[in-house]
Order: structure tokens, then sequence, then C-alpha cells
């Protein structure tokens, strides 16, 4: 990410989804999470997928509980709608 800065490239959606993806099959949730707070924070979108992807590892790390905070979270942003939950 330090790199595509200095190069003046702007992530993106896909870019971070990659990103979060990578971090959660490794079972670093917490870094994950903060890099979609980041992704927030810089007013890049998240998507359907991001909150899928985090969700996803959270089931695979048996933590259920933060699982469905994200679904809440990704229902607050009206995420959900896009992926047929609601």
């Amino acid at each position: 990410m330090d790199e595509m800065g200095e190069q003046g490239v702007r992530a993106d959606t896909v870019t971070y989804n990659t990103l979060i993806s990578a971090l959660s099959k490794e079972g670093e949730m917490g870094k994950a999470v903060r890099l979609m707070d980041e992704m927030l924070d810089l007013g890049v979108e998240t998507s359907h997928v991001t909150y899928k992807t985090l969700m996803d590892g959270f089931c695979r790390k048996g933590n259920l509980r933060s699982a469905l905070n994200m679904r809440a979270r990704m229902e607050r942003r009206g995420e959900a709608r896009e992926c047929g939950h609601l």
C-alpha cells in the first residue's frame, strides 16, 4: 500500500478486498478489520465482498459473535441488500 501511494496509485475497493482476504486467510482478523476501517476513513467504498470476507474469516476462527457483528455492520451500511440478504 505504501509503495502504491508513493507511485501516486490510489487503492480501490478491489485492492482493499484483496488485502483483507489475504489477512483473513492468515487469521489476522484484527488487521483485516483495521484495514476495512482505513478504507472507510479514506472514503473508499466497501462492498458486500468486504463484509463476506471478514465474516468468513471470523467463522473460520470460530468467532461467531464477531461474524454476526460484522453482518450487523454490513446491514447498517446497506450492503446486505447488494448480496441478497435482505
